[in-house]
């Protein structure tokens, strides 16, 4: 049986993937990557794209960004409540469009502790 959490994913996937063609052929999805550490904490990389149906300053879009989020530190092995972010920034895709809105990256240094 798939949990609730598992359809929404898929269905975000499905959302982005119907979009591809309007993304110049190119496919932007999440991205998760260890950047180093800071004493106590492992620091890591987090980037997620907006669009017209999650625009970056939506406050559901940035709940869901978050639930991807959790869902990326839990398949790394790391707590999906124990982290803070950093850092929030935009970052414009060049040449993207989603339906005429410019696409954005919302860029994220996650903390974590370390063990």
């Amino acid at each position: 049986m798939v949990d609730a959490m598992t359809r929404l994913l898929l269905a975000i996937c499905a959302v982005f993937l119907m979009g591809c063609e309007t993304f110049n052929n190119n496919i932007y999805f999440p991205k998760f990557d260890p950047i180093g550490e800071d004493g106590r904490y492992k620091l890591y990389s987090y980037r997620s794209p907006t669009d017209r149906a999650y625009p970056h300053d939506s406050k559901s879009a940035e709940q869901l960004r978050m639930d991807m989020l959790e869902q990326q530190l839990k398949a790394n092995g790391l707590s999906p409540t124990d982290y803070r972010i950093r850092e929030r920034s935009l970052q414009h895709i060049r040449n993207a469009m989603s339906d005429g809105f410019p696409m954005y990256w919302v860029n994220y240094i996650v903390q974590v502790p370390r063990e």
